[in-house]
């Protein structure tokens, strides 16, 4: 399952729009995307609102014909076997992309992204999430119109993610 445009417009939403209790604001300010990781546990669990299995990297679970539990256990032993065969892998932590504003009220960092990841992934992923991110905010109807621009990037020093953003950086110019 790979990060869309539509889940993080989604999030943007939820964190930023009419019903998130946010002050209207009085003018454009700059934000700040900032991108790194935490720590998961490297364990999977299960979603009961949902009825999915949670937890597998997001670059290897479209391996897998499905993540929803269904009636049995049979997506459960595939998954399983999948993760014994290494070809899915649980997460050994998550990819937090969050969008926070240059402004002296409302200013935390709110997290537009949570996506679990086994450290495999290219830095043209990593562009690509960021990509992603930054169209969603600009078109997102409580995103960029509505607050202001991004106006920077920023990140630790994850080698992947550097190419990503240099790669990215090139593009712009």
């Amino acid at each position: 399952m790979q990060v869309t445009a539509m889940d993080v417009m989604a999030n943007i939403s939820m964190l930023f729009g009419h019903g998130a209790g946010l002050e209207v604001p009085q003018s454009h300010v700059g934000h700040t995307l900032a991108l790194d990781e935490i720590a998961g546990g490297g364990r999977s669990c299960y979603l009961s609102k949902t009825d999915e299995m949670a937890g597998l990297c997001h670059k290897h679970v479209h391996k897998l014909s499905s993540i929803k539990m269904g009636l049995d256990l049979t997506l459960v032993l595939a998954a399983a076997q999948a993760v014994k065969d290494d070809k899915v892998h649980i997460r050994k932590e998550f990819t937090v992309a969050s969008i926070s504003a240059h402004v002296q009220k409302n200013y935390s960092a709110k997290p537009v992204l949570l996506s679990p990841t086994c450290k495999q992934g290219t830095w043209q992923e990593s562009e690509s999430v960021i990509k992603i991110i930054l169209t969603a905010w600009a078109s997102s109807p409580v995103g960029e119109c509505y607050w202001g621009l991004i106006w920077e990037i920023a990140s630790d020093g994850d080698a992947t993610r550097q190419a990503g953003l240099q790669a990215g950086n090139a593009q712009v110019q």
